[in-house]
């Protein structure tokens, strides 16, 4: 897509560079969804924790590059108040005026060294993604410090990091290509250098019958997708010192903190193990640190993404399924008969990702996850969903409360499996685009200079020149004549190109056409991936 130097006026590209490492090449502009407080807080609740309300809380990121994961929450929450802070000068200027041109006045970009932050008030959320395992001891030091000085009573903090055993054959890897690359100062040349070695390796070295190259072959498939930027950072920095989980719990007891728990609750549970495995590590275990630790064994994990908390909190590790009450709920399930009679008793077979599948029996169950499945991508309020699924069961007053518990309990072994998300927020999504569809105001500008572009749900996606146009004109203010309109002039004017069969069409009837029959169902992806706002 071509731009305007007014569209890209102080706003550098995510592959730009000017001087050296996070300033030559700076780090993905990108948000993650498991760092959002909507979902720490849940985490914190089910341990009985008491977290700020998501609403109006106070977040400090450390390591916030450009604020690509701050600036969406501070658009989302205008009420919370976000703090970020990066040793990157260029990135942090960067940032600014990406929150200036939103018209963010909730979030303060600092720019600083870790070791130097001192901040003014507490959080309630403290999140250090992408920095721990990649810095020296003594930042490593002062990021649990900071956590530790800085979270409030009921804070919680996220820290990432990469693991060993997992890390250790990443590990070998990164050895040699810092050699292979020895002596090369320019960034950029030194992941086309880095990466050479490795597809050099993956195809003189055999796939078949050797674990060793089938090692390699994905470790190429996996860099081939990645940016150089990805690569640069993840690989190619002088630290990146991986660790035991152990090794990490003993350095939070050090600070005053102890372990809340994994921001992907699923990788917490040992019952997700064969039932062989999960009765031997209920002998083995003596501590959750310890039983976390085996369970890093078993799956050679080499990355974790840990919550933690002051040593004080008491934590209570036997969760009430009835908690998710509180919060608001989407299902990745979808029932396999679309027609689904919910009243019965009969086996309903709901499918999921990565062929992952449920069979429910009780009505009540099966139209509460078929409405959460007919409201995607919404977020639906769990009383919201049980007043329609009891409406759908033909009941002539509410379900009792031991139907709700046995819901309840069906719900959190699903969260459990990773084919649930819970949260504390839920942003007013439209499931159907309506007569002038809106797009926020960050990701519209995010389409028009060419960055990932954020949806409400706090997911990162990729769309091509086209897509990004449509996304940029949608702001609540034009209809289908106009937005098609729009993106016709775009064409002709080649600020973008319009491809059938890699062949660009410049016949301005063609092109109408084609926007034409393809608008109605961009407009559908946006609206079904979380983008148009009510």
């Amino acid at each position: 897509m071509t731009q305007t130097s007014a569209d890209t006026e102080g706003v550098s590209k995510p592959e730009e560079a000017t001087g050296s490492t996070y300033d030559d090449v700076p780090y993905l502009i990108k948000a993650f969804p498991q760092t959002h407080p909507g979902r720490l807080h849940v985490l914190g609740r089910l341990f009985d924790m008491q977290p700020a309300p998501v609403e109006t809380c106070r977040v400090l990121e450390l390591g916030c590059a450009q604020g690509g994961n701050l600036l969406p929450m501070a658009e989302q929450l205008p009420g919370a108040e976000f703090v970020g802070v990066d040793a990157s000068g260029k990135q942090i200027e960067t940032g600014r005026r990406l929150a200036e041109r939103v018209g963010l006045e909730n979030v303060r970009l600092e720019h600083s060294d870790i070791l130097e932050f001192q901040a003014e008030q507490k959080f309630d959320y403290v999140i250090c993604h992408g920095t721990y395992s990649w810095v020296p001891p003594e930042v490593q030091s002062r990021i649990l410090a900071i956590c530790r000085e800085n979270l409030r009573e009921q804070g919680i903090g996220y820290v990432s990091y990469n693991t060993l055993p997992g890390w250790r054959m990443r590990g070998m890897l990164r050895d040699m290509m810092l050699y292979h690359a020895s002596g090369i100062e320019d960034p950029k040349q030194k992941v086309d250098q880095a990466a050479s070695l490795i597809a050099f390796l993956a195809e003189a070295v055999p796939t078949e019958d050797n674990p060793y190259g089938k090692f390699l072959k994905n470790e190429l498939e996996l860099i081939r997708n990645q940016k150089r930027s990805y690569f640069l950072h993840e690989f190619l920095e002088d630290h990146n010192q991986p660790c035991y989980f152990h090794e990490f719990a003993e350095a939070l007891e050090r600070h005053g903190l102890q372990y809340l728990g994994e921001a992907e609750f699923q990788m917490m549970l040992a019952n997700n193990f064969s039932e062989q495995v999960f009765e031997k590590l209920k002998k083995a275990r003596h501590s959750i640190v310890a039983t976390e630790q085996y369970m890093d064994f078993l799956r050679n994990r080499m990355f974790r993404q840990t919550l933690v908390t002051h040593q004080e909190r008491t934590l209570n590790r036997s969760i009430d399924p009835r908690k998710v009450r509180e919060f608001a709920l989407a299902s990745s399930l979808t029932p396999r008969d679309p027609d689904l009679d919910v009243s019965g008793r009969g086996a309903a077979n709901f499918d999921g990702p990565r062929e992952s599948s449920a069979v429910m029996y009780e009505p009540l169950v099966k139209a509460f996850f078929k409405y959460l499945a007919d409201q995607r991508p919404r977020l639906v309020p769990f009383e919201e969903a049980l007043r329609v699924a009891g409406e759908r069961t033909s009941r002539s007053e509410p379900p009792g409360e031991g139907e709700v518990a046995q819901l309840c309990t069906y719900l959190m072994r699903c969260y459990g499996k990773g084919l649930m998300e819970l949260a504390a927020h839920a942003p007013r999504l439209v499931r159907e685009p309506g007569h002038c569809p809106r797009v926020g105001k960050l990701a519209r500008l995010q389409a028009q200079i060419g960055l990932d572009v954020v949806s409400q749900r706090h997911a990162t996606g990729q769309f091509d020149a086209v897509f990004r146009k449509l996304i940029a004109l949608c702001d609540g203010e034009h209809g289908r004549d106009d937005l098609l309109e729009g993106l016709v002039q775009a064409v002709t004017r080649r600020e973008i190109a319009l491809y059938i069969d890699q062949e660009p069409i410049t016949d301005e009837q063609r092109i109408r056409e084609i926007l034409g029959q393809r608008l109605e169902t961009m407009l559908g992806r946006l609206a079904g991936s979380g983008y148009l706002l009510a």
